[in-house]
């Protein structure tokens, strides 16, 4: 039994074991190029792809200011009593770090100290979810002495030389551009897109290459510092790769993604699409049925006039055939029945009978002409 004190006191070493029997080690990787290299949008693709945390030296920033101000707020908030003493005694150590950090700020033009900086980084690539996930590392560190202290080994480690392993990145990539490779796209970019990166002016741009190229030299460059520690680094020619490009030899490198399922947020966005594509489907259905019973309507009312009109055809063809047929008749009782009929019904009328039908018979019998 490893852990005498109880899970939750042993869930570090758990989870390492965990991780290391079955081979899930976090993916850790660091990419390095020059301004508008392209290595952002890589670093968000691949975060998402293989479920890692993106992390760069401005949203470790501002993500470390953001806790400080909301310890500050939790501390302003609600009385000192309702917050537990270990509590309190953080929030108070974040409100002094927010106070100093401030003044660092006002005192260095808004820069913050270096040294600061490299340990909110190393304290992210100490947390839990990179240790367990892994992460995206943009652009940072930029020289050795930032790698050496984000990567800086425990106190109890083996050899102080060497960098964490738990930590360290182990595939590292290195965009590489001439600058006029890079000013073309620079000039390329929309002006919404350019507004507040190096690419806004010409100035702008030729000043960020300048100090990338001054800080990353053939002899004095972090990659240097990685080759060193037998993690080499993989160059890319961006000259004429497109961003596919450069995800496919990236991709190949890498080993595949070890995703066990969506998040929370991603299970709730395919549910949402999946509703989505559902109401489009229903939609679709909806309107071929409707289609469906105009097409029949129409049809059944076409065929109700076609058979209305052969309906009328046949009795007007039925009735000329009746009259056509009905001629001999006619001609016959217009010159033998019809002079008797009319003398007969004539005298009835005068002499008003009784039952004027055996009147007629007898009328009828006595001066049928065929008869002497």
């Amino acid at each position: 039994w490893k852990a005498p004190d109880g899970l939750i006191e042993a869930i570090a070493a758990v989870t390492t074991e965990f991780r290391t029997i079955r081979n899930l080690h976090p993916l850790k990787i660091y990419l390095h190029g020059p301004p508008l290299c392209g290595k952002e949008a890589v670093a968000e693709v691949l975060a998402q792809e293989y479920k890692l945390h993106l992390l760069s030296r401005q949203r470790v920033i501002d993500a470390k200011m953001a806790t400080l101000e909301t310890s500050v707020q939790r501390l302003e908030a609600g009385p000192a009593d309702d917050i537990a003493a270990a509590e309190q005694e953080a929030l108070e150590a974040d409100k002094q770090l927010l106070a100093e950090v401030t003044a660092g700020l006002q005192e260095n033009n808004g820069a913050h100290d270096s040294e600061m900086v490299r340990g909110w980084v190393a304290e992210r690539l100490r947390s839990n979810a990179c240790l367990n996930q892994g992460y995206v590392l943009d652009g940072f560190p930029a020289s050795d002495d930032d790698a050496t202290a984000v990567f800086a080994p425990g106190e109890d480690a083996e050899d102080p030389e060497a960098p964490d392993p738990r930590t360290v990145a182990a595939h590292v990539f290195a965009f590489e551009a001439d600058d006029a490779v890079l000013i073309a796209r620079a000039q390329a970019l929309p002006e919404s897109a350019a507004a507040g990166t190096c690419a806004a002016s010409p100035d702008t741009m030729h000043t960020a290459l300048a100090a990338f190229r001054k800080a990353n030299t053939e002899d004095n460059t972090v990659l240097n510092w990685f080759d060193f520690k037998e993690i080499h680094p993989v160059y890319l020619d961006i000259a004429d790769m497109t961003h596919e490009d450069v995800l496919k030899k990236i991709r190949n490198v890498l080993p595949s993604p070890r995703n066990y399922g969506p998040t929370a947020a991603e299970q709730a966005e395919l549910s949402a699409r999946a509703a989505e594509q559902r109401a489009i489907a229903e939609a679709e259905a909806a309107s071929a049925h409707a289609k469906s019973v105009a097409q029949e309507e129409a049809e059944r009312a076409r065929k109700q006039r076609d058979w209305d009109a052969q309906t009328a055809e046949i009795r007007k063809q039925e009735a000329e055939a009746l009259e056509a047929s009905s001629l001999p008749l006619r001609k016959f009782l217009m010159l033998h029945v019809m002079p008797t009929l009319t003398k007969g019904l004539a005298e009835v009328c005068k002499t008003r009978p009784e039952d004027p039908v055996d009147s007629l018979a007898e009328y009828l019998f006595k001066n049928n002409p065929t008869i002497e």
